[in-house]
């Protein structure tokens, strides 16, 4: 099954992507960004229902929010009474409806679980940070220090702190700060030697899921840390990339995309302990950001044929696992 649109911003290198396809809380549409629009899709059919934002030019990383009735997402558009376009984070009913900004040169917005606040990516006073607002557009709090590529974060469980990826003066790190950014510190720092991205929190709490990459070889493993202790583990020895992991809502699984068996990327699944290692997708192309449906059941994902032009090349897919 999918759905095609004109071509998307390509994922970065295809070791994080900007953003996943975002269900709906009780698993019967699909908010994906497909070319440069972000569609509202639904799950048996695949059929397009409406567009987020159709006046901008740009609408990207749809979230939904934990009780259904908005969803964030980032627009590249020119806002009325200005003469430039630039990028915000807003937040609309599902049919598009009702949309406003809640902070100007901002992306990549995810709700925590409570629906009480937003997390995203911002680009103020020349440095990018990691901010958190409320859903009214209000006490915005920066939480990171200064630095760059502070792009792939993830709220825990209780919606209170925030684990995010940060490169400043010290190398790149995996940080956790809570939503008031006065408790901010460093969990991992790649042994100052391996880049540490896309920290994802487990449902229970326990642990943070992440990336490390060998700036020696295009290698990347998965490992996870006790966001306590800091304490990190290499979660499963597989050979090339193995990028784009997240949990299952149970916590019981992992979804990735890899290229361990040579060629392109496709999604595969293993236990949460790394064993039993299972592809459950091999299409032509490169398949990333899955994304769990909630009821743990299917996986939706973007894809990428690179034998194909235009509207054809992005599409996404649902399957079930």
């Amino acid at each position: 099954m999918m759905v095609s649109s004109r071509p998307a911003a390509q994922p970065r290198s295809y070791e994080n992507t900007s953003g996943r396809p975002s269900w709906s809380p009780d698993g019967r549409r699909i908010a994906a960004e497909l070319g440069r629009k972000t569609v509202i899709v639904d799950r048996d059919s695949l059929q397009v229902e409406s567009q987020l934002a159709p006046e901008a030019s740009w609408v990207a990383t749809p979230d939904w929010s934990p009780d259904g009735q908005k969803i964030a997402y980032a627009a590249y558009t020119t806002p009325e009474g200005q003469e430039l376009p630039r990028w915000g984070v807003y937040v609309s009913d599902p049919d598009g409806a009702n949309a406003r900004e809640l902070s100007e040169d901002a992306w990549e917005p995810e709700w925590n679980a409570q629906g009480t606040r937003l997390v995203f990516q911002t680009h103020k006073k020349g440095q990018d940070h990691v901010a958190v607002i409320d859903p009214e557009g209000k006490n915005e709090v920066w939480l990171s220090p200064d630095g760059i590529l502070q792009s792939d974060f993830c709220w825990d469980p209780k919606g209170e702190q925030v684990v995010y990826d940060h490169w400043g003066d010290e190398g790149p790190q995996i940080r956790i700060s809570d939503f008031t950014g006065k408790k901010d510190r460093m969990l991992t720092n790649g042994e100052g030697f391996y880049k540490d991205r896309n920290p994802e929190w487990s449902p229970d709490g326990k642990k943070v899921l992440f990336e490390r990459h060998d700036p020696r070889f295009p290698k990347v493993d998965l490992w996870t840390v006790d966001p306590l202790t800091g304490k990190d583990k290499l979660l499963v020895e597989l050979p090339r990339r193995n990028v784009d992991a997240v949990w299952s809502p149970d916590g019981g699984r992992i979804a990735f995309a890899s290229n361990k068996d040579g060629g392109d990327f496709d999604l595969f699944v293993m236990d949460a302990n790394g064993k039993n290692v299972e592809r459950v997708s091999h299409l032509r192309g490169d398949e990333h950001a899955p994304a769990w449906s909630p009821d743990g059941h299917s996986l939706a994902f973007y894809c990428l044929d690179w034998n194909k032009e235009g509207d054809d090349r992005y599409t996404l897919q649902v399957i079930d696992v």
